[in-house]
Order: structure tokens, then sequence, then C-alpha cells
């Protein structure tokens, strides 16, 4: 990370990964400023779906999600990631990504007569400022979602 002052505006940077674009943030009289569009982007690389029996003819579902940097960025998991989303069957849900890129959402108690349940990722956002998401480059290389969205069966 680097600091310079420039027209009465601190700016904040931080050196992406190899290839990627310098990425600036603006702090005026301590209050962060969109940063400017263009820097590193990041993306969902991987849905993977779960589900368990719960007592009283409950079931649960969860989706591991798996957060990377885009290719010019060297597609790298990234840690720090809050994941948002919701389920087709009713709520949303969020988690931070781990330093292997990965982050679960669960939703439980889900009646017996639900035969499946589909979560679709809303949103990623990284606290460092240093990523924005480019939700059209969500994949999933074992083809069981879209990267975007994902179903999940009653076990």
């Amino acid at each position: 990370p680097f600091c310079m002052l420039q027209g009465g505006y601190h700016y904040l940077g931080y050196q992406p990964l190899p290839g990627a674009q310098m990425r600036y943030v603006a702090s005026a009289q301590g209050q962060i400023l969109a940063p400017p569009a263009g820097g590193p982007t990041m993306h969902v690389g991987d849905l993977d779906p779960a589900s368990s029996v719960e007592p009283r003819n409950r079931w649960s579902a969860s989706v591991t999600v798996w957060v990377h940097a885009a290719a010019d960025a060297g597609e790298g998991p990234l840690s720090g990631i809050t994941v948002n989303g919701s389920w087709s069957s009713g709520g949303g849900g969020s988690c931070t990504t781990g330093a292997d890129g990965t982050c679960t959402i669960d939703r439980t108690n889900l009646k017996g007569n639900v035969a499946s349940t589909t979560f679709s990722v809303g949103d990623l956002s990284d606290t460092g400022g240093s990523y924005s998401y480019a939700p059209g480059d969500n994949h999933d290389p074992d083809g069981d979602s879209s990267g975007t969205a994902i179903t999940v069966n009653q076990p």
C-alpha cells in the first residue's frame, strides 16, 4: 500500500496481482469515496451443493461458493470476500471467504414436502475495496450450476 496527496485528496493505492491495473481509493477528510472503474475484478468460480437430513421430517441445504480473481489477475482464490445471496425457499444468507477462497451458506429447517431449493448469488463485496464484482464472469467448471445459481435437492 502507498499514499499520495493530490488536489486536496489522499489516494490510497494497492498493488494488485500481476497483469492487473493499479487501483486507487480516494479519501477526503476521512471519508472513503467510490474507487474508479477499471480495477481488478472478481467472480464466482464454482458453486457446490450439499444436503442433509434433519429431525422431524426436515432437511437442510448448503452451498459452498468459491470466489477468485479475474483471469488477468491470475484467477487465484480471494479471502475476506463477503458473499450474499438468497434461497428460492425463502430467506437469504451470507458468508466470508477463507484463505482458500471458499465459504458455505446454509438453509436449515426445510420442510419434507420441499423437494429442492435454489441458491442465487446476489453480490460479492470486498471489504478491502481492491476488487469489484463482475457477475458476467461467473462460471462453474463441473457444470452443475451457472456460477450464479444452483439447485440443492432434498437428500
